[in-house]
């Protein structure tokens, strides 16, 4: 199986859980720091504290135990991804509308040269609307 399966898997047996719970999904990923970790980082309207990530830790580990997806020894680290997290799916931005957002383009020359500006949502299909920055109102493309 490889890593983008697995990793859909994990998604697939942690999700209702989190449900259940009342968190939402925000990544999972398999890391190699010395050691095998997988982090599930999780979050919901009014942010997580670490007695909800203990919480949903003891909920997952029993779970992800009876499925066995993981070989070999690793570590489950739940947390909350933080306020400086990357915005990836529609889904973020639409949990963020009317925050202030920095945008970072691949386009960028330098680093600085991306834009600021209040968070609009996901207006039709593919973008992330910009109020406010450098250069007004502006939609940006969405590439998830």
């Amino acid at each position: 199986m490889s890593r983008a399966e697995l990793l859909e898997r994990i998604r697939y047996v942690v999700l209702p859980v989190l449900d259940r719970l009342g968190f939402d999904l925000v990544e999972v990923a398999l890391v190699s720091e010395g050691r095998r970790i997988l982090r599930v980082f999780i979050d919901r309207g009014e942010g997580v504290n670490v007695e909800d990530c203990a919480r949903a830790s003891k909920a997952l580990s029993a779970e992800l135990d009876q499925h066995d997806l993981v070989r070999g020894r690793y570590y489950l680290e739940v947390s909350s991804p933080g306020a400086e997290r990357k915005l990836k799916a529609p889904e973020d931005y639409k949990r963020f509308v009317g925050r202030k957002a920095k945008l970072a383009f691949p386009w960028a020359r330098r680093q600085g040269d991306g834009e600021s500006g209040q968070d609009q949502g996901v207006p039709g299909r593919g973008g992330c609307a910009c109020a406010g920055g450098k250069r007004g109102d502006e939609a940006f493309p969405l590439a998830v």
